[in-house]
C-alpha cells in the first residue's frame, strides 16, 4: 500500500510539472531525474540513523546485506532472495551473503546424518570402518 501511495502522490506532481522528464523510477527527483545517492543518504538515510539511534557508519549497502543475510539465514530460497536482489546467478548471492559458522555447519551434518540413519539419541555419528565394522563417534563442535 506504501508504495501504491507514493505512486498516487508521484503522478499528481507530474500532472503540475510542465519539466517533468518521465524515466520510470519510483523515487525521483522534481524534475524526474534519480535521486543521487549522496542525497538520498545525506538527506534521508542518515537523519534516520540518528533518529534510530543506529550507527552513523552504517551504508544503505549494510541494511541489503543485512536484509538477504537474514532472509537466507531464516529458510527463504537462495533463488528467491537472488531474484529480490536482482542476482541473475543464485552462487553469487550464496557466496556474498552466506557466512557458515560453526553452529551451522554442526546442524548441515546433524540433518545429514539423520537423513542416512547415522545419528541416534546421543548425537553421535555411526560410522564404518575398512574391516565393516560400525562405531558411534560423538559429534563435536
Amino acid at each position: 500500500m506504501l508504495l501504491v501511495e507514493h505512486r498516487r502522490k508521484q503522478l499528481a506532481e507530474r500532472l503540475k510539472s510542465t519539466s517533468y522528464n518521465d524515466n520510470g523510477f519510483v523515487f525521483a527527483m522534481q524534475d524526474g531525474r534519480p535521486v543521487l545517492h549522496r542525497t538520498l543518504d545525506r538527506a534521508h538515510f542518515k537523519p534516520i540513523l540518528r533518529r534510530e539511534e543506529l550507527q552513523a557508519t552504517t551504508r544503505m549497502y549494510d541494511l541489503r546485506h543485512y536484509c538477504a543475510s537474514l532472509m537466507i539465514a531464516n529458510g527463504e530460497s537462495p533463488r528467491t532472495v537472488a531474484d529480490r536482489l536482482g542476482h541473475a546467478d543464485v552462487a553469487f548471492t550464496l557466496q556474498t551473503y552466506v557466512d557458515g559458522d560453526a553452529d551451522q555447519q554442526k546442524a548441515a551434518s546433524e540433518k545429514l546424518a539423520k537423513i542416512f540413519g547415522w545419528l541416534n539419541h546421543s548425537h553421535t555419528i555411526r560410522t564404518q570402518n575398512n574391516s565393516g565394522s560400525h562405531s558411534w563417534l560423538p559429534l563435536t563442535h
